[in-house]
């Protein structure tokens, strides 16, 4: 699989500006739309001017919207770029920019590294975005669309039924866009997208499960449109399972799905939230270095060393959750007095952060209770106040104990949880991914290694855990917890030791 088309920028919608009433003034906030760097989405607010055009910068800080004159030739372009307006510009900062321009606000049109054609000044951007000018976040302001626009879109959920595969069904909701149109994913991480081969240029519409570290030729696709597609959102039916009559190859059984969709409006807008279709919002983590080095919605799998601040607070969260309670799992071994840390490194994938995001967005759109409201207690001590998380979907940092080896093959694959077949821990609950708050709790299932580069150390993984609706439990029961969870009651399960025998 291959690169999108050149008019990838331009397939969704031609959209023309309108200029804004006089007296109105700068807009306070602009909305930013499909760009392909995810990172560019958002909300960026009015912020100082420059070349007597507003500035606007993104919630993160990272971004601006700015317009910007060439001092030798005298021509005004407006930018998407990480330029902070200190010391030399390079176009090496610059996502997106416009054609010549002498409005004094961004337009809603912009160019990519596509379709600018190599013609300077040079950008480095991917499908290039929308920009919507407004009063206040979501208000529209200046901008209207001549056909169908990246806002439309988001008014519109769909729901799939009758696959064969399991998995391909449910609820999708919008996640950025891909080959120029908006692509979907539902809570399993199955994307619904519309992918374009590069040697032929043909596109077609899949179900696919994409590879965890960005590689399309590693994509399990299960289902795909039957002939060629060129629209711009997916049919409802006319889809393929295997056997594929001729390529591309799908591998989901028979039967193919069936899409419907829903629109939102009016009131019917506030009271469905199933209808209701905010798109996901899939920007990684702003500190990641990743992003900073290769530019926001770039693909990458890394370890990062971290900085001296990120050492400090997990070496924090490492000795304050540190009960020093010895439990049965500890199995004999001697109970630490405390533990030291030694090596860290922050995993940076932007693979797996998309199945994450889409999951947590999906875990939004229900009724999610905090701890302290279900069970009283104090909160979470790794999802106290300055940690970057969503409270409204019981987000929190959790331990997970293992050996250095282990370790590094679910940084690379991900958690595998087995329903069947022989586990290394965790059954009192039920096959699952087992966290806990406190370090000690997690070190009793931290190995080390024999023999190699990780000889002598232990390893835990400190991950952020959507845990969605929590079902708390005193003592095991296997069998009633697995019932609970496989009916859709709960999203985790949380064996509250504490409350239980202290």
């Amino acid at each position: 699989k291959g690169s999108s088309s050149p008019d990838d920028a331009l397939q969704i919608t031609a959209i023309a500006p309108v200029k804004v009433a006089e007296g109105a003034g700068a807009a306070e906030t602009c909305e930013v739309f499909g760009a392909g760097q995810h990172a560019i989405n958002g909300t960026y607010r009015s912020n100082g001017s420059h070349d007597g055009a507003p500035v606007y910068v993104h919630a993160s800080g990272a971004f601006r919207i700015l317009r910007y004159r060439f001092a030798q030739a005298g021509n005004a372009y407006w930018f998407i770029t990480r330029w902070d307006l200190k010391g030399p510009t390079h176009s090496k900062d610059d996502f997106y920019r416009t054609g010549r321009s002498e409005d004094a606000q961004p337009p809603a049109s912009w160019y990519d590294s596509v379709t600018t054609g190599g013609s300077k000044p040079l950008v480095f951007g991917k499908i290039a975005p929308t920009v919507r000018l407004c009063q206040a976040p979501g208000e529209s302001l200046g901008h209207a669309s001549s056909s169908v626009s990246v806002d439309q879109f988001k008014r519109w959920s769909c729901v799939v039924t009758g696959a064969g595969e399991s998995k391909a069904n449910g609820l999708y909701l919008q996640s950025g866009l891909y080959d120029g149109v908006p692509q979907y994913m539902n809570e399993h991480g199955v994307t619904l997208l519309r992918f374009r081969f590069k040697n032929t240029a043909n596109a077609y519409w899949f179900f696919s499960e994409r590879d965890k570290n960005g590689n399309d030729g590693k994509d399990r696709d299960l289902y795909r449109t039957l002939e060629r597609s060129e629209s711009d959102r997916p049919p409802v039916d006319s889809w393929i399972a295997a056997p594929a009559p001729k390529q591309p190859r799908v591998l989901g059984g028979a039967p193919p799905p069936t899409i419907s969709w829903q629109a939102a409006t009016g009131e019917e807008e506030e009271q469905d939230k199933l209808i209701e279709n905010d798109a996901v919002d899939m920007s990684c983590p702003s500190y990641w270095t990743s992003i900073q080095s290769l530019g926001p919605g770039s693909n990458f799998a890394k370890q990062i060393m971290p900085d001296k601040a990120t050492w400090a607070a997990v070496d924090h969260l490492l000795k304050h959750t540190f009960t020093g309670k010895r439990t049965r799992d500890r199995k004999g071994q001697t109970m630490p007095s405390s533990l030291a840390l030694r090596n860290l490194q922050r995993v940076e994938n932007s693979f797996a952060w998309n199945r994450y995001a889409a999951r947590r967005a999906h875990l939004q759109r229900q009724e999610c209770s905090s701890l302290e409201v279900l069970y009283g207690g104090a909160p979470v001590f790794t999802a106290l106040e300055g940690h970057p998380l969503v409270s409204d979907v019981n987000e929190f940092y959790l331990w997970h104990g293992t050996k250095p080896s282990s370790a590094m093959k679910i940084v690379s694959e991900g958690f595998q949880i087995k329903r069947e077949g022989p586990v290394c821990h965790g059954r009192m609950f039920g096959p699952g991914a087992y966290f806990a708050e406190a370090s000690s709790k997690s070190d009793e299932y931290a190995e080390d290694e024999d023999h190699g580069i990780y000889a002598g150390l232990y390893a835990m993984l400190l991950c952020r855990v959507c845990c969605g609706r929590i079902h708390r439990v005193l003592k095991a029961d296997t069998a009633g917890i697995m019932r609970l969870v496989d009916s859709g009651a709960c999203d985790s399960v949380l064996g509250d030791r504490e409350s239980a025998v202290g």
